[in-house]
């Protein structure tokens, strides 16, 4: 390990600075770091990276991630969420049925656009278990 790292682990320390040894490949680097005082570790040493199996995905599940898009992008108009909600009937009425109950029927729901913009971006967002 070199000096001038366990000198500067020696005053961060002293400091109550959390060290974090990237890079730990063996357990040299592994035993000479801790060594040198730091509290964290990561590295191959602990667990190389696994290529996970392509998997498709749902069409709820494309749905839902076309949603979640629309309604985070602060460029997209109501108007056209409404549009994308329409397209899907569940989601619609999901909507409506959010609208309904935040209002707690005080307010007469016009359409999908009008339940989005009662209820708000974040709400939907929120609602969609993300």
């Amino acid at each position: 390990m070199d000096d001038v790292l366990v000198q500067a682990a020696s005053l961060a320390r002293e400091a109550n600075v959390q060290l974090v040894a990237e890079r730990v490949e063996t357990m040299d680097v592994y035993h000479g770091y801790a060594d040198a005082g730091f509290d964290v570790f990561q590295g191959y040493f602990f667990q190389r990276p696994e290529i996970l199996a392509n998997r498709d995905l749902r069409p709820a599940q494309v749905r839902l991630a076309q949603s979640l898009n629309l309604v985070t992008d602060e460029r997209v108009s109501d108007q056209r969420i409404a549009q994308h909600f329409k397209s899907n009937p569940s989601l619609a009425y999901q909507v409506v049925r959010i609208a309904n109950v935040a209002t707690v029927g005080a307010r007469n729901i016009q359409s999908v656009q009008h339940a989005i913009q009662l209820v708000g971006r974040d709400a939907l967002f929120a609602g969609s278990g993300c």
